[in-house]
């Protein structure tokens, strides 16, 4: 089964990280999930943590527009090239 997902670049560095240093993701992984059990987990649903789900309307127009200064589409557009200028580098050093 082959799966695409689509990796920030800060998230892209620190796979590569991973990768020079050798370790196994999916042993990396299996060690973090595996912290996760005993008494300590995280909740299923947001009740059982304790929040009551809030709706759209009470926070729409909360933040000041643009957020960060930045549109959004300007920003997916932006991170979405630059993604895609990683994993190109990326794909075209390692082959």
């Amino acid at each position: 089964m082959q799966v695409t997902i689509d990796i920030e670049p800060q998230t892209f560095s620190l796979l590569q990280k991973v990768r020079e240093k050798g370790v196994s993701l999916d042993a990396l992984l299996r060690e973090a999930l595996g912290k996760f059990d005993g008494e300590k987990h995280l909740p299923e649903t947001i009740s059982e943590a304790g929040v009551s789900p809030r709706r759209w309307l009470d926070v729409a127009g909360s933040a000041p527009y643009p957020l960060f200064g930045e549109d959004a589409q300007a920003w997916v557009s932006r991170t979405r090239r630059t993604g895609g200028d990683e994993r190109e580098k990326y794909w075209s050093e390692n082959e």
